[in-house]
């Protein structure tokens, strides 16, 4: 049996939360829609929606990741993976007992 979720892609199908969001290069690329990146236009500084503290690979900006708690049928395990809070797209996977440790991990809030 395969998994119902797939590394590099949104774990909200479709499209990600409400819809908005697409993949065009498939999966492990950038999700649109991006940050704006710019200039702002009333100050002499760069204008830069990505503000955050991690950079995750579809391309937004967050300070904290998501983290869904799945079942993966490749390692017949519980897994968490580490999701984008912003568009739902599936960065990594830790196994359960380092992902609930905060000694290991100390960004996770339960």
């Amino acid at each position: 049996m395969a998994n119902s979720w797939t590394i590099g892609t949104m774990y909200v199908q479709p499209n990600g939360p409400n819809g908005l969001f697409s993949q065009p290069g498939g999966p492990n690329t950038q999700v649109f829609p991006a940050p704006a990146m710019g200039v702002d236009y009333y100050s002499t500084a760069p204008f830069s929606e990505r503000s955050g503290l991690m950079f995750p690979g579809c391309g937004h900006s967050l300070d904290y990741p998501r983290m869904q708690q799945e079942y993966d049928d490749d390692t017949d395990s519980l897994v968490m993976l580490v999701i984008c809070a912003t568009c739902s797209c599936i960065q990594y996977t830790l196994p359960i007992e380092s992902a609930l440790s905060t000694v290991f991990n100390p960004q996770v809030v339960i």
